[in-house]
């Protein structure tokens, strides 16, 4: 029997590039209200913080970001704390709300709570670019 991960931290939903005045905004917040899960909206103001910071997670080490980093122009949602199954659980619920698509989508790890919220976009961006690539 596969046992699942707990977290230290317990889940929080960090979006950027979502209005929560949206329609989308809206539907997720109210999803995650149901759901016990908090939201934070992150703006242009954090793109050089640390996500790590930005989730209220504990920080030993500083930033790590390139220089020369390009920030892609969609949305992003990043989950602290989440077991595979919440991460199902949300995303289904969010399919069935008609929350709509957030391109971009990661789980906050022990590797990438150090970068700046920069770089991790960027890191996402060209993820999902060599993913279509391959279809």
């Amino acid at each position: 029997m596969k046992r699942s991960k707990k977290s230290l931290y317990s889940e929080m939903v960090l979006l950027y590039r979502v209005d929560q005045n949206s329609e989308q905004g809206q539907k997720i917040n109210a999803l995650c209200r149901e759901m016990d899960i908090p939201v934070k909206y992150l703006t242009e103001e954090d793109l050089d913080s640390n996500v790590g910071k930005l989730a209220e997670m504990s920080i030993l080490q500083e930033s790590e970001t390139a220089q020369e980093v390009q920030v892609p122009p969609l949305p992003a949602m990043l989950l602290r704390g989440f077991t595979g199954k919440r991460i199902d659980e949300l995303f289904l619920k969010m399919r069935e709300c008609g929350a709509g698509y957030i391109p971009l989508k990661a789980v906050i790890t022990e590797v990438n709570r150090y970068w700046t919220l920069k770089l991790l976009l960027q890191h996402l961006a060209e993820e999902r670019a060599q993913l279509e690539a391959m279809r």
